[in-house]
């Protein structure tokens, strides 16, 4: 052992940044965003991180599933968040004052579950995933877990489910099966369904003013409908050459910043 090694500077923690966001080849990743903060959310693993979005050392991590964690999402009032697992179960949690975070309240909801939205008093939650027979979403009030209505329907495993924040309500669904479909509500039943995309559809987002719904699929396309009536009004395709096999949405309607009416393809 050369003596050159016990001159050397010892090693000195400095920073601890977070794992990047977890991806599945053939799925979307569901980003969230913190209203009253900086926190941008993902999922990694059996946790999830919420990472300070000006200081990236600045995390916290909720490690209280059992199984892969595919989602989570802050509440409008951004003092909780819901996340479900690959094993169907939601837990919904607080972030406390003093920075601790705590689990409130959980619910066996499917087998699997791939998105979740808040309505925009909080009180609601639409839940998506993969469950037997075609109840792979649902509707359920966050103090009780009592369906309000139903949103099912689809042949197969719905990867992605929005709440319009703005009356009249609706919770529009997306499948592997192809097909969008609209609820109207409360209590929730079927208004209309979209059979335009032409492979699995990937994401479904209405925009922070509750005016439109844009859908994307793996097709390569994005949708574009009237967000009350879910009425289709127009179509984007992407071009082939750029590479991208699939695409999934990001709405920046929760995150305190000057372009919070921004949409992010990726």
């Amino acid at each position: 052992m050369s003596l050159d090694m016990f001159s050397r500077t010892p090693a000195v923690h400095v920073d601890t940044y977070a794992p990047a966001p977890a991806t599945e080849r053939g799925f979307g990743l569901h980003l969230t965003s913190h209203k009253k903060g900086n926190y941008l959310g993902y999922c990694h693993g059996r946790s999830v991180i919420l990472r300070n979005i000006d200081d990236p050392t600045q995390i916290k991590v909720f490690s209280e599933h059992k199984a892969k964690v595919n989602v989570a999402r802050f509440n409008p009032h951004g003092g909780r968040v819901a996340s479900g697992d690959d094993e169907g179960n939601l837990i919904i949690w607080e972030i406390r004052s003093s920075g601790e975070l705590y689990n409130w309240k959980s619910y066996e909801i499917n087998d699997s579950i791939k998105d979740i939205a808040w309505s925009d008093d909080g009180k609601r939650l639409a839940i998506a995933g993969k469950s037997g027979g075609n109840t792979h979403s649902k509707c359920i009030l966050v103090d009780s877990g009592n369906n309000v209505g139903e949103v099912g329907g689809h042949d197969n495993t719905v990867l992605a489910i929005d709440f319009r924040k703005h009356r009249p309500f609706r919770i529009v669904t997306a499948s592997e099966d192809r097909t969008i479909r609209f609820h109207e509500g409360p209590p929730f039943k079927f208004q209309r369904s979209f059979t335009g995309h032409t492979n699995y559809v990937t994401c479904v987002r209405y925009s922070p003013d509750g005016a439109t719904l844009i859908s994307t699929g793996n097709d390569i396309k994005m949708n574009l409908f009237d967000a009350k009536t879910g009425e289709p009004t127009g179509e984007i395709v992407q071009k082939k050459k750029t590479g991208h096999k699939g695409m999934n949405i990001y709405m920046l309607n929760n995150y305190k910043h000057k372009t919070k009416k921004s949409l992010f393809v990726l």
